[in-house]
């Protein structure tokens, strides 16, 4: 994300998306406007009369609160039905049979699931909790 103030216009714009390119220019509120791509995802947001509407002292002192975000050291990678089952020692159907009832979190993909390889390890350790033993994960 890109962040810059025009003094002289008194103008923030905030850019989301450096590479997209800009279809349209939406003003929700008066003052506000948001440049979206041809899709209408937002590409950048800009706030007229800036100091006004968000002090002086919010422009010197610009911040994200990214406290809502989970983070991971490893970024997470979908597993097919097939790639699941194996590391589970189970059968196909089984995790789709899981995948269905909501106890395995799991994303779909046509006729197939897509299982999040954290969702796969959550699983193995809820599945540990309730049976008393933890399917093998390799």
């Amino acid at each position: 994300m890109k962040i810059e103030y025009d003094p002289a216009a008194d103008a923030l714009y905030l850019t989301l998306r450096v590479h997209a390119r800009v279809a349209e220019t939406l003003e929700p509120t008066p003052g506000i406007n948001v440049d979206v791509d041809a899709k209408g995802h937002p590409v950048g947001v800009e706030i007229l009369y800036a100091v006004r509407r968000l002090g002086r002292d919010a422009l010197t002192n610009i911040g994200l609160d990214l406290s809502g975000l989970e983070w991971s050291p490893v970024q997470n990678r979908f597993l097919s039905t097939n790639e699941a089952a194996t590391r589970l020692g189970v059968s196909r159907q089984y995790i789709g049979r899981l995948a269905r009832a909501g106890r395995l979190s799991a994303r779909r993909a046509g006729r197939d699931w897509l299982i999040p390889e954290s969702g796969l390890a959550n699983f193995g350790r809820n599945a540990r909790r309730k049976r008393g033993r933890r399917p093998t994960i390799a």
